[in-house]
């Protein structure tokens, strides 16, 4: 499996944090060598980020509201994961 980041992101404001955070996806691609050829599909993630704090990925917690814009689930905002910046990994 290879990925590799695209140079281009999206930016959707999260209207259900107070105090906003960003949500942000990147474009990667998955693929495979199939007799011969290399087949590749795109898939998107998505990260939330809030304020100076780290960026979270939300892919598998997003929800679409009635304009269909991406959400993160309320109940994953109560209780997000603990997340470290770059530099303190």
């Amino acid at each position: 499996m290879t990925q590799s980041p695209s140079p281009s992101s999206t930016q959707f404001l999260d209207p259900a944090q107070p105090n906003p955070c960003h949500l942000f996806s990147i474009r990667q691609y998955e693929c495979a060598h199939h007799a011969g050829t290399v087949d590749c599909w795109p898939f998107e993630r998505i990260f939330r980020q809030c304020g100076n704090g780290p960026s979270l990925e939300v892919t598998n917690r997003i929800v679409s509201d009635k304009g269909a814009h991406p959400v993160v689930d309320p109940k994953f905002i109560v209780h997000p994961p603990k997340g470290k910046k770059w530099g303190d990994v």
